[in-house]
């Protein structure tokens, strides 16, 4: 479920690890995003109202598609963090029987 992304980011940390002229790209952040679950994509664009909304920002929130690649890639790194730990979380809670 969130293989696909977690090997984008690793590729994208090799990457500019190799070469430190790569850029962060449009391409590498849509391709990215498409990576993520359906429910990864829905939360992106979630948090980006609900940032505009915490910070007291008065006016229309803006889409996720109109912000920069940067942060773009900020929102979907944060969130597939959150998923990432809740995921953790679930597994703790989980009783494993060894039978």
């Amino acid at each position: 479920m969130l293989r696909g992304a977690l090997k984008r980011i690793g590729k994208l940390r090799n990457d500019f690890a190799h070469d430190l002229s790569s850029r962060l790209t449009r391409n590498v952040v849509n391709d990215l995003y498409n990576a993520l679950p359906e429910f990864g994509r829905k939360a992106v664009e979630i948090s980006v109202s609900k940032l505009h909304e915490a910070i007291g920002n008065s006016g229309k929130s803006p889409k996720y598609q109109d912000l920069s690649e940067k942060a773009q890639f900020v929102h979907i790194v944060l969130n597939l963090e959150r998923i990432c730990c809740a995921a953790c979380d679930l597994l703790d809670g989980a009783k494993v029987d060894n039978g």
